[in-house]
């Protein structure tokens, strides 16, 4: 699953707020290059911007059915956030 919202500056910190505690932040995140990911979503471009431009926001959960993986890509640009929204079921 792939998805790309872009958000305003109330909508972001309120996301972030509620994912406190259920995410781990890391700052300065160096996205890597999907090719397959890329080809099927052009859209999908979060690898291209540096990492001092990037937060990312992950989950790794093992409990219910089975691993899950989530992360969230978030680049701001003139007041817009970009949020770039992975998750995977069963391994990475």
């Amino acid at each position: 699953m792939a998805a790309r919202l872009e958000v305003t500056n109330t909508t972001f910190f309120l996301w972030r707020q509620s994912a406190t505690n259920k995410l781990k932040e890391l700052q300065w995140f160096s996205v890597p290059t999907d090719p397959k990911l890329e080809s099927r979503f052009p859209w999908w471009d979060c690898s291209k911007f540096p990492a001092s431009r990037i937060s990312a926001y992950m989950n790794d959960s093992r409990a219910g059915s089975g691993p899950a993986f989530l992360s969230v890509y978030v680049l701001e640009t003139n007041g817009v956030y970009i949020m770039y929204i992975q998750g995977t079921k069963g391994g990475r």
